[in-house]
């Protein structure tokens, strides 16, 4: 009996070292998301945000989750569940950050993709413009702000 409850102990003990970490199964997620295993991708961001959901910040991980999710759904072509996601990370990230941060900008940058795959233009143009408005104000030198330049000249452009 003793040796029996002494391998449980090693076993509960021992077992989450092989739990993969939210950084592991976001990694591989976005390996996947990028070798267009869109079901792996999937996969590995449901468990992210499991994982991220026990941690109870909202800010961190879990926004960072629903982004990488926003943008599998996009290419799922699942337009309503990206623009969910999208939309909640952009309100987690401007009630934690405020209206003026890096990472509303990423938010909304990506909704903004969103709206232009769908030939949304209307929609993704103001969107691409307070996401340049950010990075201009915030991090000028930064490629992303490069990119916000070319949306905002070419919002039709199918890059």
């Amino acid at each position: 009996m003793q040796r029996w409850f002494a391998l449980a102990l090693v076993i509960l003990t021992v077992q989450p070292a092989f739990a993969a970490t939210w950084d592991e199964h976001n990694k591989a997620g976005l390996a996947a998301l990028h070798d267009g295993n869109l079901e792996e991708a999937e996969k590995e961001f449901a468990a992210c945000r499991r994982q991220a959901e026990k941690s109870g910040a909202r800010y961190g991980n879990f926004a960072t989750t629903l982004i990488n999710q926003g943008l599998l759904y996009d290419k799922k072509d699942n337009v309503a569940e990206s623009e969910k996601d999208y939309k909640e990370a952009l309100g987690i990230y401007e009630k934690s950050f405020g209206k003026d941060a890096i990472q509303v900008s990423n938010a909304l940058n990506g909704l903004a993709d969103l709206y232009r795959h769908q030939k949304r233009y209307p929609e993704a143009a103001p969107l691409y413009l307070r996401a340049k408005q950010i990075r201009e104000k915030v991090a000028p030198d930064h490629p992303d702000y490069a990119l916000s330049l070319i949306h905002i000249s070419e919002p039709t452009r199918p890059y």
